[in-house]
Parts: C-alpha cells; sequence; structure tokens
C-alpha cells in the first residue's frame, strides 16, 4: 500500500471505527498508560488501513455489541 493510501485508510479507520467506538465508552483499561492506549490505538489504524468504510462500520457494530470484549 502506497504512503498516502495508507495515511488515508488510517484516518478512515479512526473516523470509521475507533472514534464511534469512543463515543460509546470505549475506555483506556485501568493500568495502561495513556501513550500505550494511545499507541494501541495507532496500530489498530496501521493494521486495519485497507478495509473499506464498510466493513469497518460493521466491526465497529459488532464491537459496539460486545462490550466486555468476549
Amino acid at each position: 500500500m502506497e504512503a498516502k493510501d495508507q495515511a488515508a485508510g488510517e484516518r478512515r479507520v479512526r473516523e470509521v471505527l475507533i472514534d464511534p467506538l469512543l463515543r460509546r465508552g470505549l475506555m483506556k483499561p485501568k493500568g495502561m498508560p495513556v501513550k500505550q492506549f494511545e499507541d494501541m490505538l495507532a496500530d489498530i489504524g496501521a493494521r486495519l488501513a485497507y478495509m473499506s468504510d464498510t466493513g469497518l462500520a460493521a466491526l465497529e457494530e459488532h464491537c459496539a455489541a460486545q462490550p466486555g470484549g468476549a
């Protein structure tokens, strides 16, 4: 994936998956430093940058339905 496509994909992951989950109440686990949590979210963005809006929205819905991480 080219750098500009990767960057656009990471923004899409943030907008369609991560930000909605944070609005729904996704929280940093106790004991995890803020920097580590932010790095984890950035890593998720980088790894899922290839996904479409539709796929990310479906993943967001699935995650929202599993609040305990089950």
